[in-house]
């Protein structure tokens, strides 16, 4: 049976269009796949695609729309660059057509990376009057410049501490290289099953970014006596919420795990030494 490849990414981005019609002549080229559609604006329901691979071109934002599109029904993903840094769509374009064929065969690694569930619960409430997946992180912050906010951080149920600051953010591993790493966080090996929970620009210097088990969960509650009257709950940098006093916010490891294809001949190591820049061994001789 031939592998049923959608194509999806945000057409109104340059290159994207261009590189959708070469990603249809590759898969129509290919005799073990077969052509499942294509969407280029990002409304399809990918929550209810029957599809074999998801193809997505375009750079690490567009990876994360999908992941999140997809909710419960998690096809393997195969991820195009066509942006800048690329840590999940680590194909580049021109090896494209290669990297399509590799999937069809079975040639690829899947590699599952823990999604997170985040939802918020109104003051006095039981039920989430809003909730959303999310694949690199949760975080609950000021809406604008202005006072500190008081954040209670609850894990499995129990009280950490009172957070004073811009916010707090929870990372997953796969995030662990975007926003958490530049706010102090550690950086993780994508496939753990751990959570980060690091504070942003904490005035109690003594909270550090803190580690935990992702099924004990985070629970994030925006104090009554907060200098900052309301936060905001922003998901992956690309959907929110407005938080007031009160509120809860509850983030739990998703159902469903982001299924992304990549080279098993590359490793995490090289990946961070390419898009981070790290430096090798010292050059001494200028010294």
């Amino acid at each position: 049976m031939a592998c049923r490849v959608f194509l999806t990414g945000q057409g109104e981005r340059p290159g994207v269009v261009e590189a959708a019609e070469r990603a249809r002549a590759c898969v129509e080229r290919n005799r073990r796949a077969s052509f499942a559609g294509m969407d280029l604006e990002g409304k399809a329901d990918l929550s209810r695609l029957e599809a074999d691979l998801l193809l997505v071109l375009g750079g690490d934002g567009s990876l994360l729309g999908a992941a999140r599109r997809m909710g419960s029904n998690q096809i393997p993903t195969l991820g195009i660059n066509l942006g800048r840094l690329g840590f999940l769509s680590s194909f580049r374009q021109e090896d494209m057509e290669r990297a399509l064929a590799r999937a069809v065969q079975g040639d690829l690694k899947t590699e599952l990376r823990l999604m997170i569930h985040c939802s918020l619960v109104k003051k006095g409430a039981r039920k989430a009057a809003w909730e959303v997946p999310a694949l690199n992180d949760g975080v609950l912050g000021r809406p604008r410049a202005g006072a500190i906010m008081a954040v209670d951080v609850y894990v499995g149920g129990t009280l950490v501490s009172t957070y004073a600051g811009d916010g707090v953010l929870v990372s997953t591993p796969g995030g662990s290289t975007a926003y958490s790493l530049s706010s102090g966080g550690p950086i993780l090996m994508p496939e753990m099953d751990v959570l980060l929970v690091v504070p942003l620009a904490c005035h109690t210097l003594s909270l550090r970014p803190l580690g935990i088990h992702a099924r004990e969960g985070v629970e994030m509650v925006l104090r009554e006596d907060s200098k900052a009257e309301a936060g905001r709950l922003v998901c992956d940098g690309q959907v929110s919420v407005d938080v007031e006093r009160g509120d809860r916010v509850r983030i739990r490891p998703a159902r469903k795990k982001f299924r992304l294809l990549h080279d098993p001949e590359t490793n995490f190591f090289e990946v961070l030494r390419e898009k981070l820049g790290w430096a090798g061994h010292p050059n001494y001789d200028k010294w």
